[in-house]
């Protein structure tokens, strides 16, 4: 097949890193691929790789019309597949199967699969029937509830919302997720947060390093795995990473993937997520991510370019196995490294971390950051997305300064 007869792919919501690494991967090798956006800064968009931009409304804010959106373009030959890049399109898409070709949402997965793992108490549910470790959660019905356990529980504490997305008034919105130190202030974020879900989770804080067990699946056999440690992560209480070291994947954590990847009859890629407990060293599951993730970038440079595989996998009906990749190769997303750093300037801690963050440690670490370490956007070869995601970051700055100045003369 010729770079002229290749099937096109559509990256929605392309604001993302992981778009500017889907476009790079498969722009390379004359794969067309056209980036979604309903923002000007949309990183995937400004790539050199991408043949060009559409324009959709934002599906958080009109689910209805993102859809159609990306229906006329896949009418007009530039979606024969969809990448959705976050969770908000992901769901619409899945949900829309039926006026979308299908072609186009074959790379998806089923809308059963995410829904159950979209729900964090069904997913808990399903890891202690498979037999993965889970942080331990109590799921509670009411107030009285959360009176009764307060006491009984060591803190810090997080209460979330069982969902990261909420759909609300027709609208997508993020769900919630608070630390609590005392029973006093567990019980007032309770209160705070049934407005978003009525019966939140309450889990313990499992101190140690976020992980992650990346897979691509094909109706729930694994076609490429690969893992990775977080080594900094933004907001440094815990967030995205924006330093992760490519690593062997821990037994436990690989095992724990497969088994539930395979018990969901999972197709795609899909990011499990762990938190690597420091008191007995095993891994215990956070969550499953169904959409390309923020470090894709590092699973690419290391040698299993994800996208490429779920491309071929789409168009071939299957591919090859691919699980050796470099280790210890580090990726870094700097203008978030950045942010992290002014986050300790600022006297910010991670809430389940024994050991404070010194400010004069951590700039001496931003400065030092070396080894085998790649740059997650800047390239001389495709340097537009870097200075977008700079521009980007410097307007937000400058935004929130003004916000400061005026809230001041009030």
């Amino acid at each position: 097949m010729t770079p002229s007869t290749q099937a096109s792919v559509l990256v929605v919501e392309g604001d993302t890193r992981s778009a500017v690494a889907i476009a790079r991967s498969l722009g390379k090798r004359g794969i067309p691929v056209w980036v979604g956006a309903s923002t000007w800064s949309a990183l995937g968009a400004l790539s050199r790789y991408a043949r060009g931009r559409v324009r959709h409304p934002s599906p958080a804010l009109d689910p209805e019309g993102f859809a159609a959106a990306v229906d006329e373009a896949c009418t007009q030959g530039r979606g024969d597949l969809i990448f959705p890049t976050t969770d908000v399109a992901l769901g619409i898409l899945t949900g829309a199967r039926g006026r979308l070709p299908a072609r186009s949402v074959g790379c998806l997965p089923a809308a059963e699969a995410l829904e159950l793992i979209s729900d964090k108490a069904s997913l808990l549910r399903l890891a202690a029937a498979q037999g993965v470790p889970t942080p331990q959660t109590h799921f509670v019905q009411r107030r009285e509830d959360v009176e009764r356990l307060a006491p009984r529980l060591s803190y810090p504490v997080v209460v979330k919302t069982r969902r990261s997305r909420l759909q609300m008034n027709g609208r997508w919105r993020p769900g919630a997720r608070a630390y609590a130190a005392t029973p006093l202030e567990l019980i007032d974020l309770y209160d705070r947060t049934r407005p978003l879900d009525p019966q939140p989770l309450i889990q313990e804080c499992v101190p140690g390093y976020g992980c992650g067990v990346f897979v691509l699946a094909n109706r729930g056999e694994v076609r490429a795995l690969f893992a990775h440690r977080r080594i900094r992560e933004n907001p440094p209480w815990g967030g995205v990473s924006v330093l992760s070291e490519s690593c062997e994947p821990h037994p436990v954590a690989r095992d724990s993937a497969v088994a539930l990847l395979r018990a969901l009859c999972w197709h795609g890629v899909a990011m499990v997520e762990f938190r690597h407990d420091a008191r007995d060293q095993i891994p215990k599951l956070m969550e499953i991510n169904a959409r390309f993730w923020g470090s894709l970038e590092l699973a690419i440079q290391a040698g299993v370019d994800f996208p490429y595989l779920l491309y071929r996998m789409a168009q071939d009906g299957d591919v090859a196995a691919v699980t050796q990749y470099r280790l210890g190769l580090r990726n870094r997303w700097l203008i978030g490294d950045l942010d992290r750093l002014l986050w300790v300037m600022r006297g910010c801690q991670p809430v389940n971390d024994t050991a404070p963050l010194a400010r004069w440690r951590e700039a001496w670490e931003f400065a030092r950051t070396g080894g085998m370490v790649h740059l997650e956007l800047e390239r001389t070869d495709d340097p537009l997305p870097a200075l977008g995601d700079a521009a980007a970051y410097a307007c937000g700055l400058v935004r929130e300064v003004a916000k400061r100045a005026v809230g001041a003369r009030r």
